[in-house]
Parts: structure tokens; C-alpha cells; sequence
């Protein structure tokens, strides 16, 4: 699966061997898993091809873990869809939800914050991306997630894709957490 993920034609080949493998066409060891599963969407991402992503997640026969879920996120960013940051957001609550229900393996994870703060960062012209961009640093470390360098920096690239007038002050509070937290800036 990882070797067909890697083109258009590959994808969709791939998508009919992982179907093969639900119907039973291998013997029993050959029934699709998680990792079956995340290749796939992987693969899926690679072409910023979310809603199918998406579709395969919410179909998986198997439990999805953060990988699964992470690699939904990434197609959602690799879409350059407009409401991307929102429907990746929407499926972090979906995450959480299903964790704590049972239905997923993993709870959100620095990884998936990092993406969700992505898709803001992308979100050209959004004048709130920024505040979002906060909300979700909040929210993650409400959920006992440290922030490391990324997640500050994918922050600040949010800041200044909204292009809001507090975005240079915001800047300069984050570099300072970074300090705070013993975290080297990127040159």
C-alpha cells in the first residue's frame, strides 16, 4: 500500500486492494488493520484529497489510532480548501469524543494540534486566524500537551497569515514563551 500511495493511479489502486482485502479476497491474516488503513489516507493526503481521506476514516473497519487521524488532518491542509481549518478542527472534536467513548485509540496529540494550527497558518486573509490559532494552544494545554517549537512557530505563522494588527505584538509574547521555556528559536 505504501508504494501505491505515492501516485494518483497508485491511490486508487491501492484503494481497490485495501477493498479486496475487507471482502475477504486474501486469506484471514489478510484483512485490512490500522496501518492499512492510515497508508492509504497517507497516500490520499499526498494529493490533498480530504474528503476522501475523510470517507475512508469514517468507514475503516478497524479502530482508527492518531496516526489514522493525523493523516486525515494533513489532507485537509494539503487541500488548500478554505474552510479546511474549520473542518480540521471540527475532526480533533470528533478525535476527542470518540477517545474518550472508546471508539478511537489515541486522544488528540501535540501532532494534531500542530495541524490544526497549520491550517489556520494557511488560511490567507483570515483575520482571525491568529485568535484561533491562540484558542487551540489553549486548548491543548488544557488537555496536558506542552507546546514545543513548532507548535509556537505554526502560532505565529497564523498570526501573520490573518494579518491582524496585534499580530507583531503577538509575535514578540510567543518568542518569549519560547525563551520561558528553555525552547531554541529557529534562526
Amino acid at each position: 500500500l505504501t508504494a501505491l500511495g505515492k501516485s494518483r493511479l497508485g491511490v486508487l489502486a491501492s484503494k481497490q486492494l485495501l477493498q479486496d482485502m475487507e471482502d475477504g479476497m486474501y486469506h484471514e491474516s489478510g484483512k485490512p488493520n490500522v496501518v492499512s488503513y492510515t497508508t492509504h489516507i497517507q497516500g490520499l493526503a499526498r494529493l490533498g484529497q480530504a474528503k476522501e481521506a475523510e470517507c475512508v476514516l469514517f468507514t475503516m473497519t478497524q479502530i482508527p489510532d492518531a496516526w489514522t487521524w493525523n493523516a486525515v488532518l494533513l489532507a485537509w491542509i494539503r487541500s488548500k480548501s478554505r474552510r479546511a481549518p474549520q473542518r480540521i478542527e471540527y475532526l480533533i472534536s470528533v478525535m476527542r469524543h470518540r477517545y474518550e467513548t472508546g471508539e478511537s485509540l489515541d486522544k488528540p496529540d501535540c501532532r494534531t494540534y500542530t495541524y490544526a494550527l497549520q491550517g489556520w497558518a494557511g488560511s490567507k486573509g483570515e483575520n482571525y486566524a491568529g485568535l484561533r490559532a491562540d484558542e487551540i494552544m489553549k486548548d491543548m494545554v488544557n488537555n496536558g500537551i506542552a507546546p514545543d517549537l513548532p507548535v509556537y512557530n505554526t502560532c505565529i505563522a497564523a498570526w501573520a497569515a490573518g494579518g491582524h494588527w496585534k499580530a507583531g505584538f503577538r509575535a514578540r509574547d510567543i518568542m518569549e514563551c519560547i525563551e520561558r521555556d528553555g525552547l531554541t528559536p529557529d534562526p
